[in-house]
This record gives C-alpha cells, sequence and structure tokens, in this order.
C-alpha cells in the first residue's frame, strides 16, 4: 500500500510517545499505522463538552482551528506539549487562526496535579484567564514533571502575579475551585482520555479528530495542514529536548 507522507510527522511524534506510554498513559493509546489509514481509537468525540467563553481560551474564540488539550500539570509530555503550543500560538494566535482550550486532567499517578490545578483555577477566579495561563506557564517551566513540584511555591508563584496571598490561601484551604477541575476531569473520562496530552482538534469545517492518536483527515485546506505541521515539529522537538535532558 503506498503511504501517506502527510501522516510521517504523525508518526514521528507517535514513536517518540510509545517510550513513555506504559509510564504515562492509563492505558495502552493506540497508534496510527502511516499508510492504514485511521486506526480505531477509544472514547466518543461526540461527548466531548462544547467549548464554552468562560473556560481557559488563548487566541480567538471564533479562529477557524480550536486546539482543546486534556493536560495534567505534572505530565512531561504534557509539559513538551505546552511548550510546544505556546509556539504554535505564537506563530497563529495574532492572526486568529488557532485557539487553544486547556483542560485539566489530572492523573492518579500524579497526586500533585490536582492541587496545582486547584490552584491555577483559584488565580482565575482572583485575578484573570490571562494570569491562569501566566501561572500554569511557571508550573510548567518550574517542575520536573513526574510529582517533583515542591508544593510550597504555589502560593508565591500566585503573589508573583498580583494575587491576594490571604484570599489566595482561602481559595487552596476551601477548594473552592476543585468542582472546576472535577468537571474537567469527568468530561475526559466520559470522552475516552486515556492519557496525557489528550488533543483534540476541531477543523474549519467543524469536523473533530485526536492530534497524534488519528491519521490527519484527508482534504484539509492548506492553512489547516501547516498549523498541524508546524505543531508536529515543534512538539518532536520539545519532546526531543526532554529525553536529552533526562
Amino acid at each position: 500500500m503506498e503511504k501517506n507522507n502527510n501522516l510521517v510527522p504523525v508518526a514521528i511524534i507517535i514513536a517518540s510517545l510509545i517510550i513513555g506510554a506504559a509510564l504515562y498513559f492509563r492505558a495502552p493509546a493506540p497508534v496510527a499505522n502511516p499508510g492504514d489509514g485511521p486506526t480505531q481509537v477509544q472514547g466518543d468525540l461526540n461527548k466531548l463538552a462544547k467549548v464554552d467563553a468562560k473556560e481557559h481560551i488563548k487566541g480567538n474564540l471564533n479562529a477557524p482551528v480550536k486546539i482543546i488539550e486534556y493536560s495534567d500539570l505534572e505530565c512531561p509530555f504534557c509539559k513538551a506539549f505546552h511548550l510546544a503550543m505556546n509556539e504554535l500560538m505564537t506563530k497563529y494566535g495574532q492572526d486568529s487562526k488557532v485557539a487553544w482550550i486547556f483542560r485539566h486532567f489530572p492523573l492518579d499517578r500524579h497526586p500533585k496535579a490536582t492541587p496545582e490545578a486547584v490552584a491555577a483555577e483559584c488565580v482565575a477566579k482572583l485575578g484573570s484567564n490571562d494570569k491562569f495561563w501566566q501561572y500554569i506557564d511557571q508550573i510548567f517551566t518550574t517542575t520536573p514533571s513526574n510529582n517533583g513540584l515542591d508544593l510550597t511555591v504555589l502560593p508565591k508563584f500566585a503573589i508573583d502575579l498580583g494575587i491576594d496571598e490571604t484570599k489566595f490561601q482561602n481559595c487552596l484551604d476551601n477548594n473552592e475551585t476543585k468542582a472546576i477541575v472535577d468537571a474537567n476531569y469527568q468530561n475526559g473520562l466520559e470522552l475516552g482520555v486515556d492519557g496525557t496530552p489528550y488533543v483534540v482538534m476541531i477543523l474549519p469545517d467543524g469536523k473533530k479528530f485526536l492530534l497524534f492518536r488519528e491519521a490527519t483527515p484527508a482534504n484539509i485546506d492548506a492553512s489547516t495542514k501547516a498549523i498541524i505541521d508546524n505543531l508536529t515539529a515543534f512538539y518532536t522537538a520539545q519532546i526531543n529536548k526532554l529525553r536529552q535532558e533526562q
């Protein structure tokens, strides 16, 4: 069978992910095989929660391409993907071509990821959406991943962003934002999230597909293909950097 060259970058990413699959995925993730067409994937994308303007969105919500990420703040692959997405948004976000939607999916093997997510939501509640993104940027920049962050730095990160220390601590102590994290997580379960980052791309025609899990849909427009190719390249580079640092 003739292979589709458009799928090769996806295969590169998946090959990198396989190395850590046993450690970072709840269950083995399906693998796309170039030339064999779309794989059978777990989950039901029809259960994807509709994007709400109150969510954590970077870029223009009306952008033709939407990238929805279910993420764990202590997952090293999420860290690599986060850095890659920041690059992508620098390239495309200003032109309103891409919207990035962040949702929480703290894995059981990373117990620190839940309080980190709750803290990030406290920053959003007491500050702003922009401060939320700055806060998780700081977490991903600082943590060595795999449950390695010292949680005592969470208040400091918030204070550095101008968040009132007492209000922040009260928010943490009372779990005021945990319901948001739980709602993200529950939708992830319904959707079939089996590991992180779990990335759903909504194309300009409204179709959804699992980035890095499924074959790239045929007949996509050149602009969307360029976005996928750039993100794939950025993510590959970040994963390679991660492996070199280990």
